[in-house]
C-alpha cells in the first residue's frame, strides 16, 4: 500500500494523464476548444479569452433589432425551377416565396432584413426587394454541368436566420448533370455566411449553415462533426450551429476566416466542399449603423422593415396647431 506521502503525487500524475487522453483524442469539450498559433489547445466558455480572440456580445444596436424581427417566423419555398431538376439553358432564373419576413432596405441606414442567396461557393447576394411575396433572382454566368444553391432569411448585418422554415437548399443542372462535381443530395454540406459584406469589423461575426448535418449527442459522447474555425492564427472547434462574435482582431488590419467541417475523428468531410477561406479587407469605410451600441426607436423601426410604421408613430407624437 502506498505511503500517505505519494497519495497526492499519484493523484495529480492521473488528472494529468487523464486531460491529456481528452486532448489528444479531440474531443470536443463543452463549450469551446481553442488552438492557439502554436497549436496547444485551451477551453474557451462564458466570456473567456484565449489569445487575442474573445466571445463578445452581439453589439447593442443588433440586440435591439433582433428583439423587434422575433415576431416574425420567416418562411421561404422554391417556386421555380423544380428542385434537381435540368435546365436547358446557359441561365437560371430561381424564384423564391418569401413569407413573413419584412425584406427591405433604408435609403439612409441601409439594408434591412432580406434574403441571401448563394449559388456554389460564390458571395451571397443580398436581396431586398420582393413583389407579392416573390422574389426573383437570375445568374447569368454559370458554367454547364450541375450546380447547388442556398437560400436562407437574413438578418441586416448578415446572420442567416436560422428557424424552421427560414431557409433552403437544393440542387439544379445546366444542359445536363455532371456526377461527382456537387455534395450528394443526404451529404454534408457547409455554406461560409461570414463573407456576406466581405469587410473585417470589429467585432467580428462567424456564422455558418452546415446541411444535413447529422444530429448531434443522441447518446454521451456523440459527437458526429466538428466546425474548426481559424481567425488569422487562432482556431478552435464548435459543435453546434449558433452564430458568435469575436473581439480581438487587430483593428485596421485584414482577417483570413477558415471554415472546416471535421467528422468524428477529426478529418475534413469531403473536403473540396467544406474547407472555405474566406479573406475580408480592412474596411476603409464608415462603420455599418447596426455595429452602434444603441439606436433610437426610429432608428430600430426603420432597420427592421417597416417604414409605413415610422410615419404612423410619428403622427401619433406629433403636437396637433
Amino acid at each position: 500500500m502506498p505511503s500517505l506521502g505519494l497519495l497526492l503525487p499519484l493523484g495529480l500524475l492521473m488528472a494529468a494523464l487523464f486531460i491529456i487522453t481528452i486532448l489528444v483524442s479531440g474531443i470536443v469539450v463543452p463549450g469551446w476548444l481553442f488552438l492557439g498559433p502554436g497549436g496547444s489547445p485551451d477551453p474557451l466558455s462564458g466570456g473567456m479569452s484565449v489569445g487575442q480572440l474573445q466571445e463578445v456580445a452581439p453589439p447593442g444596436a443588433v440586440q435591439q433589432i433582433r428583439q423587434k424581427l422575433q415576431r416574425y417566423q420567416p418562411n421561404l419555398q422554391l417556386i421555380t425551377p423544380n428542385n434537381d431538376s435540368v435546365i436547358k439553358s446557359d441561365s437560371i432564373e430561381l424564384m423564391l416565396e418569401v413569407r413573413d419576413w419584412p425584406v427591405g432596405t433604408d435609403s439612409e441606414l441601409g439594408i434591412g432584413p432580406h434574403v441571401a442567396v448563394q449559388v456554389d461557393n460564390r458571395p451571397a447576394l443580398q436581396l431586398d426587394e420582393i413583389d407579392e411575396n416573390r422574389l426573383l433572382v437570375r445568374i447569368d454566368d454559370l458554367s454547364p454541368g450541375s450546380h447547388r444553391f442556398s437560400a436562407w432569411a437574413a438578418y441586416p448585418w448578415g446572420e442567416a436566420v436560422k428557424t424552421p422554415g427560414a431557409m433552403i437548399q437544393g440542387r439544379f443542372h445546366l444542359w445536363q448533370r455532371t456526377e461527382g462535381t456537387q455534395p450528394q443530395e443526404k451529404e454534408p454540406w457547409l455554406v461560409a455566411v461570414t463573407n456576406t459584406n466581405g469587410s473585417a469589423l470589429q467585432p467580428i461575426l462567424l456564422d455558418w449553415i452546415i446541411w444535413n448535418a447529422p444530429l448531434q449527442n443522441l447518446r454521451d459522447g456523440d459527437e458526429r462533426w466538428k466546425l474548426r474555425l481559424s481567425v488569422n492564427d487562432e482556431s478552435f472547434l464548435v459543435d453546434s450551429q449558433e452564430a458568435i462574435w469575436l473581439a480581438g482582431t487587430t483593428v485596421n488590419s485584414d482577417n483570413l476566416v477558415q471554415m472546416e467541417l471535421l467528422n468524428e475523428i477529426g478529418e475534413i468531410i469531403t473536403p473540396v466542399f467544406n474547407n472555405q477561406l474566406i479573406h475580408q479587407s480592412a474596411s476603409k469605410t464608415t462603420n455599418p449603423i447596426w455595429l452602434q451600441a444603441h439606436l433610437t426607436d426610429e432608428e430600430v423601426i426603420r432597420l427592421s422593415g417597416e417604414p409605413y410604421a415610422i410615419s404612423l408613430e410619428l403622427e401619433h407624437f406629433t403636437e396637433p396647431k
